[in-house]
């Protein structure tokens, strides 16, 4: 299952749950005599059983965010400690992709670093799946956004090629060691 899934079902279940719990409350305390017991007895562990399931799969959300396991991960986050283990990953700052659509299936990243060349090797030694960095112009209502222009530091994007455009991807980045981390990246 995908962050994306997760979030996805945590919501669809969780929210109508605590929606009818609410209301049942309010029921059973105002109009509980209208209601036959075994009435009562059956929207309420109907009520239970969907707050349950939304409650486990907000478990499984947060557990794929903190613990990325799915299948499709290239990189977990128990292997990325392992392989720089001084760099503290409470200090990562998360970019979640935005957009869709775009020619390709590219998914689409913005962040910033001082040195443009640093990223690009960065990327390079990690082995990642093609990607390509810095301002392009997209045939798309994006064109040219206007953080793309590099005054200050300069700005990235990150091409995520051939990406299937299923669950969620997140790029991690640890700004003061410059190093990019990819989470349930999918090609």
């Amino acid at each position: 299952m995908t962050l994306f899934e997760a979030k996805y079902y945590s919501i669809v279940f969780g929210l109508p749950a605590a929606a009818v719990l609410l209301l049942g409350h309010v029921v059973i305390l105002f109009i509980k005599k209208r209601w036959k017991w075994w009435v009562r007895l059956v929207y309420g562990a109907l009520g239970m059983l969907a707050l349950s399931v939304g409650f486990v799969f907000g478990v499984v959300d947060i557990s794929l965010g903190y613990a990325n396991t799915s299948e499709d991960s290239t990189f977990s986050r128990g292997a990325f400690e392992s392989w720089f283990p001084e760099t503290e990953v409470s200090r990562f700052r998360e970019i979640r992709y935005y957009g869709g659509g775009f020619e390709d299936s590219y998914c689409f990243f913005r962040f910033r670093f001082e040195s443009y060349g640093d990223v690009e090797e960065i990327i390079r030694k990690q082995g990642l799946p093609e990607v390509e960095t810095g301002c392009r112009s997209l045939r798309s209502r994006h064109s040219r956004p206007s953080w793309c222009s590099g005054e200050e530091g300069v700005d990235y994007k990150v091409f995520c090629k051939d990406w299937d455009g299923g669950g969620a991807t997140t790029l991690w980045i640890d700004e003061e060691k410059q190093i990019v981390y990819f989470e349930s990246f999918t090609t």
